[in-house]
């Protein structure tokens, strides 16, 4: 008797074990990355890199999408995705269905052309959460090579380096526009083609950190009070090139060890209702 009671005691101590949450609910948190997987990569490899990314995140932004074909493979199952952006790459925002629903996208001009540099975008989608009804705006952008390196100026490029400046003030505007919109949070994510260190270390008024800073936005990279010199979203060296950015500071944020070509995904995780007083918004 003594033997069945203390089973009986075992087996209810593992149901209510196996009952009890490992992780936090996933309505208490949204995922938020970026990847940018070169648009080069035959589709196997390009499929094989976007599935770990989808598996990982509820909303994200990716560049370099240059067929239907993998347009149409970001869109299978619960996924959806919005990119429209001009010219043959498309810099989609995606979104898990159940998690999130669309109110609104388009793709808004950041610079105009230069030379033979041409007009570039970001892609503004504006979603609901399911669980919360919080709002956001996701804008995802992919800023020019090769004009900006450590948070300076690439000798010799002065023409990319004026047309990275464009990019980086017309963003600024989209982010100050969607702000205005009642009750609607802003993330921005992307590929900025500037190591975040060397950005925060120069603070050149001219790049992300100040100009985005001054519209309250924070790095998910600063969430992490010391950031390996030799680490980052580049495989080539290249640093913190890929970025989140949001009006509050990030729970957590790491790379995956998946490779994009000269990227790895970046991934912030972020409160879906945090305390008002840590979304801070700069006044007008």
């Amino acid at each position: 008797m003594r033997r069945t009671a203390v089973i009986l005691a075992l087996l209810l101590l593992a149901v209510g074990l196996l009952a009890t949450p490992a992780t936090a609910a996933p309505d208490d948190t949204v995922r938020v990355g970026s990847f940018n997987i070169d648009r080069g990569r035959g589709f196997t490899a390009w499929r094989r890199a976007a599935a770990q990314l989808q598996r990982t995140v509820d909303v994200a932004g990716m560049q370099e999408v240059t067929s239907v074909a993998k347009r149409r493979y970001l869109l299978r199952g619960r996924w959806e995705a919005y990119g429209t952006t001009p010219g043959p790459d498309e810099n989609p925002v995606i979104w898990d269905g159940t998690v999130f629903r669309k109110v609104g996208a388009q793709a808004v001009r950041i610079a105009g052309k230069q030379g033979r540099l041409p007009a570039a975008y970001a892609t503004v989608v504006r979603l609901v959460h399911r669980a919360s009804g919080e709002r956001y705006s996701v804008l995802n952008v992919h800023l020019v090579y090769g004009a900006v390196a450590n948070g300076r100026p690439v000798p010799g490029q002065a023409a990319r380096y004026r047309y990275y400046v464009a990019e980086v003030r017309g963003l600024a505007r989209v982010v100050a526009l969607e702000q205005r919109r009642a009750g609607t949070r802003v993330l921005v994510v992307g590929d900025f083609n500037d190591d975040h260190v060397g950005d925060r270390e120069v603070r050149n008024a001219n790049l992300p950190v100040v100009r985005l800073g001054a519209r309250g936005l924070v790095s998910a990279w600063d969430s992490v009070e010391d950031l390996p010199e030799d680490g980052g979203t580049s495989t080539v060296g290249a640093g913190y090139i890929d970025n989140v950015w949001s009006e509050q500071d990030a729970l957590s944020v790491r790379t995956l060890a998946v490779s994009g070509g000269q990227h790895h995904p970046v991934i912030a995780t972020y409160d879906v209702a945090p305390d008002p007083t840590a979304v801070q918004r700069p006044a007008g």
